[in-house]
């Protein structure tokens, strides 16, 4: 076995790798990944490796993406970060809420309403509550207003027989 390069080495004695063998890991050290393109990362050796797990599912359309650099890079510029506590918000987290809720069967709000019913139940009551919440977001109209009535507090409770 080769000795480590000194970037390994920063790398062994400063990182921790989740999923791994410490004990071996310090004897062969990382795999280096220097760039990346489409669905292949490189080593500091150049080799290349198909990427399966896509960055851990974050870069699904590959690397270097010309598309996501510029619109990245324009949104950084305009603003690069900015949190929705205390009642704050921006452009992009409205547009992306909008078409997710534009394509999502149940609306955020009863959702949101329904976390709080399911928190409270038993564990068994919740986890029924769950399944019949995913049901129905999968479902007909009907099934969807429903569940929008049982969630507005508007429709009588079921009693056991």
């Amino acid at each position: 076995m080769s000795p480590l390069s000194n970037l390994a080495v920063r790398d062994v004695e400063t990182l921790v790798h989740p999923y791994i063998n410490l004990a071996s890991f310090r004897e062969s050290g990382p795999l280096v990944i220097e760039r990346a393109q489409g669905v292949y990362v490189y080593d500091s050796n150049g080799k290349a490796y198909i990427e399966g797990m896509a960055g851990l599912w974050c870069t699904a359309l590959g690397y270097g993406n010309e598309e996501l650099v510029e619109a990245a890079t324009a949104q950084m510029r305009k603003l690069s970060f900015a949190h929705l506590f205390t009642g704050k918000s921006h452009d992009p987290a409205i547009e992306l809420a909008d078409k997710v809720a534009r394509n999502a069967p149940l609306t955020n709000f009863a959702v949101l309403q329904a976390l709080p019913l399911i928190a409270e139940a038993n564990p068994q009551t919740g986890l029924l509550m769950e399944s019949l919440m995913a049901t129905v977001a999968q479902s007909d109209k009907e099934a969807k207003l429903r569940i929008r009535a049982f969630l507005d507090r508007k429709t009588a409770k079921v009693k056991p027989t």
